[in-house]
């Protein structure tokens, strides 16, 4: 009886582990970054975002990180106003891009909507959301712990 409870239970916890339950909280304030090669962010039906660490001491190695390819950097700021930049690593040059960007979570629906004057832009439910480490730009530091968040584009 004992058994079947702990196996049940065990059961139970391993399908709760698999779901993703995320709250606006989770991205009001953050930034994020994404491989962008070949436009990818823009075309991919599936996007692996990378929580942005930035401090004093700490910073992720981004273009590292996408193999030197482009990538775009998604801040959420309050508000609910989104800021994109996309930046070129072959130039280095970064591209803001301009306009009334923004961004609503649902938390019910689990779906991530973003906008560009107020016509919806993108889609995505999160799929899965898991620690990670990321190369720090400082060569004496060691790998920047963060978070990996997978997205899936809704038609």
């Amino acid at each position: 009886m004992y058994r079947l409870f702990i196996i049940g239970l065990l059961c139970c916890a391993a399908v709760a582990q698999g779901q993703v339950k995320l709250q606006p909280a989770d991205f009001a304030g953050t930034a994020w970054v994404t491989g962008n090669k070949d436009s990818t962010f823009f075309k991919s039906d599936t996007v692996r975002l990378i929580k942005s660490i930035t401090s004093k001491t700490e910073e992720i190695d981004a273009p590292g990180h996408f193999n030197g390819s482009d990538f775009v950097t998604l801040t959420f700021a309050k508000a609910h106003k989104l800021q994109l930049a996309i930046t070129e690593v072959a130039t280095w040059s970064v591209i803001q891009k301009k306009g009334p960007y923004k961004w609503v979570f649902h938390p019910e629906k689990q779906l991530l909507t973003l906008y560009f004057k107020d016509t919806l832009f993108a889609s995505f439910t999160p799929l899965r959301i898991q620690a990670t480490q990321v190369k720090s730009i400082y060569a004496d530091h060691g790998p920047v712990a963060t978070k990996e968040l997978i997205l899936v584009r809704v038609q």
